[in-house]
């Protein structure tokens, strides 16, 4: 079992997305944000990985300055002066929530010399992230910089970049299972290709198919923001969340979260890849076909579709091509015909 572990995308100083982030992040903390602002910064937000590592970053060199600022208004004797206090403002339809910065309002121009302190301090600061990939047939198990833990199925592949507001891992293909570490402070948040998954301290499965993806929770609750394929109606509207906890199941298709609940044995055979088995329950030949499918390079391929539909029961073994075909030759009426690196299923006298 190996993994590759990479540290070769950081974010390079003076690129266009940090200074896209250094002009939102000035604006937010001069509040100079209008109610149709807030969907224009999710938008950029949701373009680009790169953009939402910029503005994280910015943010946290940005508390750092600040706090810089605070302790020398205590060593003058002046006080602090919200500058966020000068009147009610709507408040804004964002996912984004920066956290409150407290400053003099002699410092407002200091605000444009901090950003650009920042894009210096990145040069000394790398921004990377961390890769963990499975190949067909591996499973590994990872504990993260934060003491969660995740379990990479067979083909699996993700990207982990934490920062000091958030906890971000990309999976980017295969299954995984998350048992996130409790840290309010910094949420933990999963992208997939259908959608956005957010814990704090919880564990949850995720399995991405292509554009698809299936999220089942076993402890504590966890966020799901599907991915709009639209993206002008991303940008009219605020993201739909959709919450499930323990026992529960989302399948996010097209923009959608179809919710679902498990019973507990569902949810045992759903992770017995965990164990290194694979436990069917009335799967059709075509589902068990797609799932060992996942576990081997040889092609499976169902020659009949009379046998597509039948009923299949058992556990196996992750892996044991052999003893799942045999499986089927034996328990029903289907014929394993092998044919170099394919394999063909049919009925008797089908195919």
């Amino acid at each position: 079992m190996t993994f590759e572990r990479h540290s070769d995308s950081p974010i390079e100083p003076g690129t266009a997305a940090e200074s896209a982030a250094a002009q939102w992040l000035v604006r937010i903390d001069a509040g100079d944000m209008e109610q149709s602002d807030w969907p224009v910064f999710e938008a950029w937000l949701d373009e680009d990985a790169a953009h939402r590592q910029a503005m994280a970053r910015f943010e946290t060199l940005w508390e750092k300055l600040d706090s810089l600022s605070q302790l020398r208004d205590r060593a003058d004797g002046s006080s602090a002066i919200d500058i966020h206090a000068d009147g009610p403002q709507a408040e804004p339809v964002s996912t984004y929530r920066p956290r409150p910065i407290i400053r003099r309002p002699q410092f407002a121009f200091a605000a444009i010399a901090a950003v650009a302190l920042a894009l210096v301090m990145l040069v000394a600061l790398p921004f990377g992230a961390t890769e963990y990939r499975t190949d067909i047939g591996e499973r590994l198990v990872v504990t993260l910089d934060d003491a969660s833990v995740v379990e990479l199925n067979t083909d699996s592949h993700i990207e982990v970049a934490f920062s000091s507001g958030e906890r971000r891992i990309e999976l980017l293909n295969g299954e995984v299972y998350f048992q996130v570490a409790h840290d309010a402070e910094r949420p933990f948040i999963v992208e997939t290709p259908a959608g956005h998954v957010r814990a704090v301290g919880t564990a949850f499965s995720i399995f991405v198919d292509g554009a698809e993806a299936d999220v089942t929770v076993t402890e504590g609750e966890v966020e799901i923001i599907p991915e709009r394929s639209d993206a002008a109606d991303a940008g009219s509207r605020p993201p739909v969340v959709v919450a499930i906890t323990a026992g529960q199941a989302a399948a996010l298709r097209g923009g959608r979260a179809e919710e679902l609940t498990l019973a507990p044995e569902a949810v045992e055979r759903q992770l017995a890849w965990r164990d290194g088995m694979l436990d069917f329950d009335g799967e059709t030949v075509e589902e068990v076909v797609e799932v060992i499918g996942r576990y081997t390079e040889t092609e499976i391929v169902i020659a009949d579709d009379a046998i597509r539909d039948l009923r299949v029961g058992g556990r196996l073994q992750a892996g044991d091509i052999d003893g799942a075909l045999a499986l089927l030759e034996t328990a029903f009426p289907i014929r394993v015909e092998r044919r170099g690196d394919e394999v063909l299923l049919s009925g008797y006298g089908g195919g």
